[in-house]
């Protein structure tokens, strides 16, 4: 089973995430802050992570920066309620897609679904064609 990792510091939100992401037939692990996010990731092999970006101990801008110095790291989705040009500081050799709350289900399910798939032909050296992001 695909293992995923839902970042967010809202319960309700984060909640959701977990329920949309578990239906999609994932493991989900949860973190409620970046700091906790960035030591499960550098502890477990995700598939993905959902990440949002207003997060206390350590922002989303921040971990996805940390993310970049790891050698292997997951497919990142960032949902925001940020306006677009919160997005330029956004390193895209990191993040897959970002997705702007409110978001529909069906298309973050979509998306999960894609990005693990890509995230599966990588590990095994299959060619892999970028995801378009959706904003």
């Amino acid at each position: 089973m695909k293992k995923i990792l839902v970042a967010d510091d809202d319960p309700p939100l984060r909640g959701l995430l977990h329920l949309v992401a578990a239906r999609a037939g994932f493991e989900v692990d949860v973190a409620s802050n970046g700091a906790e996010a960035l030591e499960k990731i550098r502890g477990g092999a995700y598939s993905v992570a959902i990440i949002d970006l207003m997060m206390p101990r350590m922002s989303g801008y921040e971990l996805i920066d940390r993310l970049a110095e790891l050698p292997k790291r997951p497919a990142v989705i960032v949902v925001t309620a940020l306006p677009e040009g919160a997005h330029a500081r956004l390193n895209s050799a990191v993040v897959s897609s970002i997705l702007q709350k409110p978001f529909e289900i069906g298309l973050l399910t979509a998306v999960l679904l894609e990005l693990a798939a890509t995230h599966e032909r990588s590990d095994s050296g299959a060619n892999v064609v970028d995801f378009p992001r959706s904003n």
